[in-house]
């Protein structure tokens, strides 16, 4: 069930002009759904293998519909199978390949979309986040940060990859970390001062900011730090059947938030990028997922012109 927050929609979808910018959408649409099972490729004794996720599929079907049908957007949807899964290596090829698309295209207002579905954990002192790829078979919680980040696929290097271009990041996976690795201030103030003490906090807190990405390309997170993030109900069943999608399935938060933002554009009107980031992150918006989270820090007058959504 969903629960508009009707002053709030009322006053996004009424402050949007005419006249806006309409942004180029390039997009890629990742539903990393398998994860490898077969123990002779394991390569640490005592691995549990990720369970599969048909529900991320789905999502990034979705999300590419969306955009395709509301942004007239190009791009590619790269979907995970039992015999060719979602790997470090091919992630960063897919992006590679739509840069080169938008290269080719020469757009006058290029917006590069990354939507990704699938598993991921994060490490709860620095609130690093990682998406795991499909053919990761080591135990995390065990690794030191540098094993992490040559197996694992760390948020910040898909924005460093980015950044050369306006672009938006959508995270539909978990932040749940495998370890506890809180900061240990009861054991740090057995063995340092008081004042060393809070050094290393406030450079916590500084790691912390960093992670969370402030800044004027968004990065929305399914869930906040520290927390499983659930596959949801679908809010429109009929539209996504009529995309020939199975809704039979559940879908991430951030693609079912996607779909209500969809919704309350139908009257015709449209949404910028600092408009349907306030909207699907907003509380009140559903009732049916997780509040999303994103830390941007909005270049007002550029995203209020870009039209992000449009009926």
């Amino acid at each position: 069930m969903k629960i508009f927050a009707l002053p709030i929609l009322l006053f996004l979808l009424i402050s949007e002009v005419l006249g806006q910018d309409k942004l180029d959408i390039y997009y890629l649409s990742i539903g990393a759904a398998n994860y490898e099972h077969d123990t002779k490729k394991f390569k640490e004794k005592g691995f549990v293998p990720y369970d599969n996720l048909p529900e991320a599929i789905l999502s990034a079907n979705i999300i590419a519909n969306v955009f395709t049908e509301h942004s007239a957007a190009k791009g590619r949807i790269v979907l995970s199978t039992d015999t060719r899964l979602v790997t470090k290596k091919r992630l960063f090829a897919e992006i590679d390949s739509v840069k080169a698309m938008i290269k080719k295209d020469r757009p006058k207002n290029p917006f590069f979309i990354l939507y990704y579905c699938g598993h991921g954990i994060s490490e709860n002192l620095a609130w690093n986040q990682y998406l795991i790829p499909g053919d990761y078979t080591y135990i995390a919680g065990t690794k030191k940060f540098d094993d992490i980040n040559k197996h694992l696929i760390w948020l910040g290097d898909l924005a460093d990859t980015l950044k050369k271009l306006p672009y938006m990041i959508m995270v539909d996976c978990c932040r749940k970390e495998e370890a506890d690795n809180e900061f240990p201030e009861k054991r740090m103030r057995y063995f340092f001062s008081d004042q060393n003490v809070e050094t290393f906090k406030t450079i916590v807190g500084a790691l912390r900011y960093i992670n969370e990405f402030h800044q004027s390309s968004p990065i929305i997170f399914s869930i906040v730090p520290g927390q499983s993030a659930p596959t949801v109900d679908i809010p429109d069943k009929q539209k996504v059947a009529a995309w020939k999608l199975d809704t039979s399935l559940q879908i991430g938060p951030l693609c079912r938030r996607m779909l209500l933002a969809m919704n309350a554009i139908d009257n015709g009107r449209t949404i910028s990028i600092s408009s349907f980031v306030r909207m699907i992150t907003d509380s009140l918006f559903d009732s049916g997922s997780p509040t999303a989270v994103s830390f941007y820090e909005s270049e007002e007058d550029k995203l209020k012109s870009s039209i992000l959504l449009r009926k």
